[in-house]
């Protein structure tokens, strides 16, 4: 594994951060078996309870401690319903960041401008590309940082901006203008692969360009655990994982081998319309990475 560092090593766009191991064991008791109602409008309660035991073991590189962590059975109500058209989803949600400007135009007077172009454009694709691995995708409200300085965008800064927002339950995307040089990172770098942490910047470049679809997509995909398929095991070549660099289409194809890896503890239960599921099965059956 690599060490960990503060901005990207040239040709990536994410970095790793340190993870603790640990296993949960979740235990659901019901009162009586379940049945199904004979309808679908009809719904039927009933009664159990529900508890868990984690252990987390130690992880000697960032210090953490084992521990254990438990919840007695608790008692619950359980409704129950026949949902034709739903199925079992997770849910991430985003946090969209823009950068906020004021100059003063004459005659007209003060001028406000904002980034964020790369939302519109790329959410498409991430909302239909992640629907195959059953992910659903909220978006919080835009939150803006007052800081021309960001606009045009180098690495050296990538610290600064990413401690502006940090909102516990959502991944953090912030929308620069512009990076210096414009195909830095490829046009977006992510930290923190699959973590509670894990935040991402993106150039509105991607949305000028016209071009890279699937780059907002992809860059989510590192959020929530996902690699570069280059020898990574359980992530598929062929994929929209695949690194595309600047200002070229990542495939707008999704596998079961991804939809099985993600992973990130921001990750809640949902409900979801049936959907298509994955294009293709794993590297072998998806082909390679161009």
């Amino acid at each position: 594994m690599a060490d960990y560092v503060d901005v990207p090593e040239k040709g990536e766009d994410y970095l790793e951060t340190p993870k603790q191991a640990a296993k949960i064991a979740f235990r659901m008791q019901l009162s009586a078996p379940l049945t199904l109602s004979a309808t679908k409008e009809d719904v039927v309660s009933q009664k159990g309870s529900i508890g868990f035991e984690l252990v987390a073991a130690e992880e000697f590189r960032s210090d953490a401690k084992a521990f254990e962590l438990a919840m007695e059975l608790t008692p619950i109500g359980i409704d129950t319903s026949i949902l034709w058209y739903y199925e079992i989803a997770k849910r991430i949600k985003i946090q969209p960041v823009r950068i906020g400007r004021i100059r003063y135009v004459y005659p007209r007077g003060l001028s406000f401008s904002y980034t964020g172009a790369g939302l519109n454009f790329g959410m498409p694709q991430v909302i239909e590309q992640w629907q195959k691995a059953d992910v659903v995708v909220s978006v919080n409200d835009w939150m803006t940082v007052w800081n021309s300085s960001y606009w045009i965008f180098d690495e050296t800064e990538a610290t600064a901006l990413k401690a502006q927002v940090n909102v516990e339950d959502a991944v953090e995307i912030f929308f620069v203008y512009d990076f210096s040089p414009e195909s830095m990172w490829g046009g977006g770098g992510t930290w923190g692969l699959g973590s509670a942490n894990s935040k991402i910047i993106t150039s509105d470049g991607n949305a000028r360009g016209g071009i890279d679809f699937t780059h907002l997509a992809h860059e989510l995909g590192h959020a929530i655990g996902l690699p570069h398929p280059n020898g990574s095991p359980g992530v598929s070549t062929g994929t929209l994982m695949c690194p595309s660099g600047w200002m070229n289409d990542n495939p707008q194809i999704n596998s079961q081998e991804n939809k099985e890896n993600v992973s990130n503890p921001l990750f809640t239960f949902a409900f979801k319309r049936i959907t298509a599921g994955p294009d293709c099965t794993d590297s072998a059956d998806c082909g390679p990475c161009f």
